[in-house]
């Protein structure tokens, strides 16, 4: 095999080990992410959230998320905490409500020390619907 023919396999090999240690999934932390939802309580201050992710980087929890969904009021709103879900290679997750009369949601993404997504409750028996909500967090120290 010739110089060049060795530089080049060389070359094709740290690339292919460059993106695996890139690859999406292995970017975002494990750790407390803490963040905003884009709707208001009644004081105009936005509703928070706080999600965990597992030192695997598997599994997230939502241990709390705050929102509002007409014509259903708690005090200060209402908030999903507790629901779990898997996270893919690429950062993302869906953790459904178990249902018990409401459907709902809480979806994202993980990136670096960010996430995002979308989160949605309905109470179909009352009326109660959110709407969709978009939400942005980021991992605490």
């Amino acid at each position: 095999m010739s110089r060049r023919s060795l530089v080049t396999a060389g070359a094709a090999v740290l690339l292919v080990m460059g993106l695996i240690v890139a690859a999406p999934g292995l970017a975002f932390k494990s750790g407390t992410y803490s963040g905003t939802t884009s709707q208001d309580d009644e004081g105009g201050d936005p509703h928070n959230l706080q999600l965990k992710v597992n030192r695997k980087k598997t599994r997230v929890t939502v241990v709390f998320f705050e929102l509002e969904a007409d014509p259903c009021k708690g005090t200060g709103g209402l908030q999903y905490a507790g629901l779990k879900a898997k996270i893919k290679d690429s950062g993302k997750f869906k953790a459904l409500s178990p249902g018990d009369g409401f459907y709902g949601y809480v979806k994202g993404k993980f990136q670096g020390r960010q996430a995002e997504g979308t989160a949605l409750y309905e109470v179909e028996a009352s009326g109660c619907d959110s709407g969709e909500v978009t939400w942005e967090a980021e991992k605490g120290s």
